[in-house]
């Protein structure tokens, strides 16, 4: 469960980024230090964002199997792009791409994301920007 205080701010830009072009720029022979680096924060990570401790989420969203290779290849296709994923990792908690990408999730508080929103309301106008909250009731069925 992810503590109610924490809100994803999701970041959709106006293209696709395709997951067989985004899967094929990840080598096919990958260190075995940085599978460790990955795999030693996904309990730190669980932990913090149950307990909604964000003082280390930068570090722990730190990615060394994906994001170095996918986001020079998501620039490609929007110059803007790395800037605007930057821009929200720096005023945010911690920033990562969303499975393939390209869209973004950064993790913020509620205050964040409404000021967020409004500037990247200005500097990407085309993008999409959702401030979403965790579902830890997990999936309901209704009639």
């Amino acid at each position: 469960k992810v503590d109610d205080k924490l809100t994803c701010l999701t970041v959709i830009p106006p293209f696709e980024f395709e997951t067989q072009g985004s899967r094929a720029a990840i080598p096919a022979m990958i260190r075995h230090t940085d599978a460790v680096s990955n795999l030693a924060r996904v309990v730190l990570l669980t932990k913090a964002l149950e307990k909604g401790d964000t003082t280390n989420l930068k570090d722990l969203f730190h990615d060394e199997l994906h994001q170095k290779y996918r986001l020079p290849l998501i620039g490609q296709i929007d110059p803007n792009y790395p800037s605007v994923f930057k821009y929200c990792s720096d005023h945010s908690e911690g920033t990562f791409l969303s499975g393939a990408g390209p869209t973004f999730i950064s993790v913020v508080d509620d205050e964040t994301a409404a000021r967020l929103m409004e500037e990247l309301k200005i500097m990407v106008p085309g993008y999409r920007v959702l401030a979403l909250k965790s579902n830890n009731g997990g999936a309901i069925v209704t009639e």
